[in-house]
């Protein structure tokens, strides 16, 4: 068992897993991908919007 969590699976910390994806690992790294998406959509608008 995890030393940083008690009985019940939660981190003793107070920090819970979020309510979605499962860990904050993964709500990060959804939060990059869409960050990246958005930009590259915003220049690829740009682009094709200034020939």
């Amino acid at each position: 068992m995890d030393p940083h969590s008690n009985s019940a699976g939660h981190e003793i910390d107070g920090e819970e897993p979020p309510p979605f994806l499962g860990s904050w690992h993964r709500v990060y790294l959804a939060i990059v991908i869409y960050l990246v998406t958005v930009i590259a959509l915003f220049g690829w608008f740009t682009r094709s919007l200034n020939r």
